[in-house]
């Protein structure tokens, strides 16, 4: 019965990611922070994510290693959930906390974390980003006709080297995400990741360092582009902002 039920949660994941996924945006996930009193295991249950997932994305190597103020990425997930303490602060046995059926809101007083809006650049001491590819811009970050562009289009020669714009752990590397073809995204510090699409190679793995500067892929016209170039995105706590504002001029 087990084993049914976690199949079913995986397959709702993995229809939520393709069903949100465009060939002009990737709402790939949101950024929960942990509050005093939250287990993985119940974080986890509210989002309805596979708990695996979870600690595959952050690279965690258990499920009691996070702490309160840590902000965990949920893979897949549309929102920030509230997710009810399960453990009493400080220690004890475990408290439940009342039921939850993943879309319960937060109690008065208290509200989920919120995004930071669009198009903000990053605070003075934050992430310092460096250009992935130096071309044409093809397609700014825009909203036309009512679809969206959540990153920048540079053109550039198949087999030209894609570097990391700024040091941090590679979150994902595959070509499972339809439409983008060979896709790397990199997890930053401060909230930040950067996304590298359509690329001929990925030279990266999931899970491993890299630092700002480093070569990480190819130009290629994997997925739904219909020439090379590279498809560069720059997000804050899930949320897309124009790379134009973090790239230097």
């Amino acid at each position: 019965m087990a084993g049914k039920s976690n199949g079913l949660i995986r397959t709702a994941f993995l229809l939520s990611v393709l069903l949100l996924a465009s060939a002009c945006g990737f709402p790939f996930g949101v950024y929960h922070t942990v509050e005093p009193g939250q287990t993985l295991y119940n974080i986890a249950r509210v989002y309805n994510v596979p708990l695996e997932d979870i600690e595959q994305a952050n690279n965690l190597h258990s499920t009691t290693d996070i702490k309160p103020g840590e902000k965990l990425f949920i893979p897949g997930a549309q929102k920030t959930m509230y997710v009810p303490p399960t453990v009493a602060v400080g220690g004890g046995s475990s408290v439940p906390a009342g039921s939850h059926n993943g879309n319960h809101p937060a109690p008065r007083g208290q509200s989920a974390p919120s995004p930071a809006a669009p198009h903000r650049p990053p605070a003075a001491g934050s992430v310092s980003f460096m250009w992935p590819l130096r071309g044409k811009i093809l397609q700014e970050f825009e909203r036309v006709n009512g679809i969206k562009h959540d990153g920048i289009d540079i053109q550039g020669p198949a087999g030209a080297p894609v570097f990391a714009a700024a040091s941090g752990t590679v979150i994902y590397s595959n070509d499972t995400i339809r439409g983008y073809g060979n896709m790397i995204i990199i997890k930053h510090k401060d909230g930040f990741v950067s996304v590298y699409a359509h690329n001929s190679e990925n030279m990266v793995r999931k899970g491993q360092y890299v630092h700002q500067g480093q070569m990480i892929a190819r130009v290629g016209k994997t997925g739904y582009a219909t020439a090379p170039h590279l498809h560069f995105e720059i997000r804050l706590h899930a949320m897309p902002g124009n790379p134009l504002d973090y790239l230097p001029r």
